[in-house]
């Protein structure tokens, strides 16, 4: 059974999402190129164009894809990385500078699966702004707990 649910403040996107998976598998798969770009332009709905990752601390990634419009542009650096309890990293959208800011990733053991717990800390303004990271950070979550089936036993981090 997954339970997904949100807490948008002024300031920050609060989510949580249960997984049957034990949190190192599921924190794994924010370190797969492919899958993190999967889940992280859900809310585009178009494949990544380009990917660039270096998964280590003080490393950076950038995943772009093609709206309609334009091409968007998600790109930051990883803050903290302790395997499997915490992630936390910089977050820009192109565009969007001023909704900077930076993300941060929970996972705790929770019976055979766990529980994450994601933090979006930004100073957005305008409402509709903070609907859209809302509804981006559901559709990610949503596609990662999609993908969990898939999920690698392990990533190199």
């Amino acid at each position: 059974h997954r339970y997904l649910h949100s807490f948008p403040t002024r300031r920050s996107s609060d989510l949580h999402i249960e997984f049957a998976l034990p949190p190192a598998r599921v924190f794994d798969a924010w370190f797969q190129p492919a899958c993190f770009a999967s889940f992280l332009l859900a809310a585009e709905a178009a494949p990544a164009l380009r990917a660039q990752f270096d998964p280590r601390l003080g490393g950076r990634f950038l995943v772009a894809a093609r709206r309609t419009d334009a091409t968007v542009e998600l790109q930051g650096e990883y803050l903290e990385i302790e395997r499997p309890e915490r992630l936390v990293f910089s977050l820009t959208e192109s565009g969007h500078e001023r909704g900077a800011g930076c993300v941060t990733v929970e996972l705790a053991a929770l019976g055979s699966g766990c529980l994450l717990v994601l933090l979006h800390e930004m100073d957005l303004q305008r409402s509709a702004d903070r609907g859209r990271v809302q509804l981006a950070w559901t559709a990610a979550l949503q596609q990662l707990a999609d993908l969990e089936p898939r999920m690698p036993q392990r990533a190199s981090a």
